[in-house]
């Protein structure tokens, strides 16, 4: 029969190596990991960013290599951009606005970040056709009847108006970035 004071600390020990490699990258790395992103990403040079050797792209829920899809089309980064990070699990997400020869580009990313390298890309995007501009990126509609959504967005809430962890994994969830 195993000894169970082992079996305790092996969890511990494997629990806890888990918890610290996610860790390892904190907000300011993830902030920096994401902005890498957009940059190479608006440079089309996926080369340049911190890969881990068997990193996966997805585009749209179709696996790729990196460097296609939008890697090929995006001409410049837009006004907005909206990150959503979680240190403790090592992912990092933002709503971009891109722009194209034909148009505006809602871009949407999570990145899977392990050790300071990027293990898993999913990405998703919603062209606007040329002409649209500015006023036709959701986030960026302003209504007479409300304030302005860029300050609803950015507005920091007081701790009991926060929601819980469960209700952010679940969010990272419908979005696929959880397992």
């Amino acid at each position: 029969m195993p000894n169970w004071k082992a079996t305790v600390f092996a969890a511990f020990v494997l629990f806890s190596a888990s918890a610290a490699q996610a860790a390892e990258c904190d907000r300011d790395c993830l902030l920096g990991i994401i902005t890498k992103y957009v940059e190479a990403l608006v440079a089309h040079a996926p080369q340049s960013l911190p890969l881990a050797p068997n990193a996966r792209f997805t585009e749209d829920s179709k696996e790729l290599p990196l460097g296609d899809g939008a890697w090929k089309t995006v001409t410049r980064a837009g006004s907005f951009r909206q990150d959503y990070l979680d240190v403790r699990k090592g992912i990092a997400a933002s709503h971009v606005e891109l722009q194209e020869e034909g148009g505006q580009l809602q871009y949407s990313v999570v990145l899977r970040i392990v050790e300071q390298k990027i293990a898993g890309i999913d990405k998703m995007a919603l062209m606007y056709p040329e002409g649209c501009g500015s006023a036709a990126f959701p986030m960026r509609r302003r209504s007479p009847r409300l304030p302005a959504l860029d300050e609803l967005w950015l507005h920091e809430l007081s701790r009991p108006q926060q929601h819980t962890r469960d209700v952010r994994d679940t969010a990272l969830l419908a979005v696929g970035a959880l397992n």
